[in-house]
């Protein structure tokens, strides 16, 4: 299951993530978590075992927990 996704501050804006986190059908459950380089959208709470990161296309990152 997809746990958040991540997006690069360089390439995407707030507008622009949450417009593709729409396309795809992806609702975040808490605001955005912005760090020093990544827009950080939760997905589902952090409950799995296991977790890793995918690199969906540039400037996009999925943390899929198992």
């Amino acid at each position: 299951m997809i746990q958040a996704v991540l997006f690069d501050k360089t390439k995407y804006t707030e507008e622009e993530a949450m417009q593709f986190l729409r396309q795809h059908k992806l609702r975040p459950i808490k605001p955005v978590h912005i760090t020093e380089h990544k827009l950080r959208y939760r997905l589902a709470l952090p409950h799995f075992q296991h977790y890793i990161t995918k690199r969906a296309q540039e400037g996009v990152e999925y943390v899929i927990g198992f």
